[in-house]
């Protein structure tokens, strides 16, 4: 018969249902094609089937060209399948010297003979049609980690290192480039020598730099905290830092206030609070109490030493626990440092210390004390509020809260 169709090689995408594929050339032997699979896009991932094993192949009559091949098992969806045909470059037919020839023996090596040479047409490097020069049949030898380039005249292939500066001169004309507009396609991950880009032309647009270089300077939400004069962190909320000591929670001043409460406590932090308190136009001690609770929820301890004097106060059943012991006399100040947290695993439960020095009342003979308290409250509900109260008058000062680390 004669060949009339010129392609030797054929595709297609799998559904991961379909076993059976044509191709449309013809062959003599199951054996004169190679089946291939792969990932769709990923021909460098081309994987050879085996004959008998993981397809076979059909052959159609000896009067017409094509057959079929089929998957034992229908390749998973989204596989390229290619069929190619491979013919040995060997023949066969021998012509007896006297007799008759056998027609369709010869009709076979004939297309044999032209099946083998659109394989070659198929596979060969080609220069176009209408080149008028000569170019050498014979590649440079091989060498490992050398590219294949056109030298200086355009007619021979030569080895050169790519990376080699001056090697082989080859320019890319302007007209040959193209805008990269798909994401993904560049990586900077190996970019050096940014600071020789020039200024003016050419300079990446402010709104095209990553977002990173677009933020603002402040204390603002999602601005970058930047420094001040004189090297110092602006005021910020440091609540959320870490690997700090302490952190300052709460502030604030009094004025002539009747008492000083802290709300928005948590369970399980240790606090830390400083108190510098005024007491104002009448002596009074000041008093701690928890979540408001004034009922018989709290036992102490409160030691004090001055005047060549140690006195110490204690309850087992109280409405407070007392930091002070006696009387602070009027307009004199309180220092306080009062640490407290619940029990561990506990909410309802509060433990303090607190360590101060004051100026105390005491029927007309005034001294300097400085007193230790510990305390404990076991009231009903989890931490949430702590209140400072003195027993008389009103209080003015400031305190700070913190919670320790």
């Amino acid at each position: 018969m004669s060949i009339s169709n010129t392609t030797y090689i054929t595709s297609g995408v799998t559904d991961g249902v379909t076993t059976n594929f044509s191709f449309p050339f013809r062959i003599f032997l199951t054996t004169d094609i190679l089946v291939y699979l792969y990932p769709t896009g990923q021909p460098q991932n081309a994987v050879l089937q085996t004959l008998g094993t993981q397809y076979s192949v059909t052959i159609s009559p000896s009067n017409s060209e094509g057959g079929s091949i089929t998957f034992v098992t229908a390749p998973a969806s989204g596989q390229t399948y290619l069929i190619v045909r491979q013919e040995p470059f060997t023949q066969s037919l021998s012509i007896p010297t006297e007799g008759a020839i056998p027609a369709q023996a010869l009709t076979n090596a004939l297309d044999l003979l032209t099946m083998q040479m659109i394989q070659i047409n198929g596979q060969s490097v080609q220069v176009p049609f209408g080149f008028a020069g000569t170019i050498p049949a014979v590649l440079p030898q091989p060498v490992a980690n050398l590219a294949l380039a056109w030298d200086p005249t355009g007619l021979f292939l030569v080895n050169i290192t790519p990376s080699a500066a001056g090697s082989l001169a080859v320019p890319i004309a302007n007209s040959n480039l193209q805008q990269i507009t798909l994401a993904g396609k560049v990586s900077g991950a190996s970019l050096t020598l940014l600071t020789a880009i020039p200024s003016g032309a050419g300079v990446i647009p402010t709104a095209n730099l990553p977002a990173i270089c677009a933020l603002t300077a402040g204390t603002g939400d999602n601005d970058v905290l930047q420094l001040n004069n004189s090297g110092q962190i602006p005021a910020v909320d440091g609540s959320l830092l870490t690997n700090v000591p302490m952190t300052k929670v709460q502030s604030g001043s009094l004025n002539a206030a009747a008492s000083l409460t802290i709300s928005s406590l948590s369970p399980g932090v240790r606090y830390k609070l400083v108190l510098n308190l005024l007491q104002n136009t009448s002596n009074g001690d000041h008093r701690i109490t928890f979540n408001g609770d004034g009922g018989s929820n709290y036992m102490y301890s409160v030691t004090t030493f001055g005047n060549n004097s140690t006195v110490t106060a204690s309850s087992a059943s109280a409405d407070y626990i007392p930091v002070t012991l006696g009387l602070i006399k009027a307009a004199y100040v309180d220092l306080q440092e009062i640490l407290f947290t619940t029990w561990p695993g506990n909410n309802d439960s509060v433990q303090i210390n607190a360590l101060g020095s004051y100026f105390q009342y005491n029927s007309g003979s005034n001294y300097w004390v400085q007193g230790s308290a510990a305390g404990l409250y076991t009231g009903s509900s989890p931490l949430a509020s702590i209140t400072i109260t003195p027993s008389a008058g009103t209080i003015t000062g400031t305190w700070a809260l913190y919670a320790l680390n």
